[in-house]
């Protein structure tokens, strides 16, 4: 096994006197899913902007691929972006509502000063379930799932290495975000990416992650095999997040089913609502 591709240690994040998060350190291995779990409020999403650096930590170091993202000038980070993106958790705030498919599509090439034609936006639809048909349409014109399959297209656009999916389908229905999961597991596979996968859902990471990081108040609880911390874990807390989960189908390597989406998909949210509201 070669150098982890991201690696994070001791990183803190303060907004005052409010510590958010408390020392967390974490590697992901090339073409591993890393899950991070936790209720509303542990600092998920906070740890995972600051790896990609859309959040300054207050303290603690980022490495991805061997570099310091944290002290890479604007070149340098602007070089690194095309090689990590994020999939954002709800798919309507997403997209920008004044733009054509085809110009959400075609902005991370102009953005990276890369050609781009209708042949490149027909494949990334391709890619994601959807056709051409996308292309002059307008964001609310496609369901939920269809448009975070578009939100998904767009990361992919210029080939990144490694993705952020925060909570990719904690809004959607649940037959729907079985579908995109499973979506995000064949994308994986094709394209050998490396995913930091961020849930509520432990019967969803132990689904899709090789590897499980726990959160509470800011800090790591219990980390290790997605499945055996799901089938053992060995914290109160990560028991509890276990305990609020229906039953779940113990099936690491099949594709999510209709009948087994709700039961995998269940929500573990111990904060009382289904979204994220985090800060940073």
């Amino acid at each position: 096994m070669g150098a982890p591709l991201v690696i994070a240690e001791d990183l803190v994040k303060q907004y005052g006197a409010q510590t958010v998060v408390h020392g967390v350190s974490l590697y992901i291995q090339r073409g591993e899913t890393l899950g991070v779990v936790g209720e509303s409020g542990s600092g998920k999403s906070t740890v995972a902007r600051m790896l990609l650096r859309l959040c300054e930590p207050t303290s603690g170091s980022v490495h991805f691929d061997g570099t310091d993202i944290l002290h890479a000038n604007a070149h340098h980070l602007r070089a690194l972006r095309k090689r990590m993106q994020i999939v954002f958790q709800d798919p309507y705030a997403a997209l920008n509502p004044r733009m054509r498919v085809r110009q959400i599509l075609a902005e991370p090439f102009a953005i990276h000063k890369q050609p781009c034609d209708r042949a490149h936006l027909s494949v990334l639809l391709k890619e994601v379930g959807l056709d051409d048909s996308a292309l002059p349409r307008f964001p609310h014109e496609f369901s939920g799932g269809q448009r975070q399959r578009i939100n998904i297209a767009r990361a992919l656009a210029l080939r990144p290495e490694f993705l952020v999916l925060d909570e990719p389908v904690s809004a959607l229905d649940v037959s729907v975000g079985a579908q995109v999961i499973n979506l995000l597991r064949d994308l994986q596979r094709t394209h050998s990416l490396t995913y930091l996968f961020i849930s509520h859902s432990m019967p969803l990471v132990r689904y899709l992650c090789d590897r499980v990081m726990v959160m509470q108040q800011g800090r790591v609880v219990e980390t290790g095999e997605a499945v055996s911390v799901c089938d053992h874990p060995q914290q109160p807390y990560t028991q509890a997040l276990i305990a609020a989960t229906p039953e779940f189908t113990h099936a690491k390597n099949a594709k999510i089913v209709p009948d087994m989406q709700r039961s995998l998909l269940g929500a573990c949210d111990l904060g009382g609502g289904q979204h994220d509201h985090e800060l940073g």
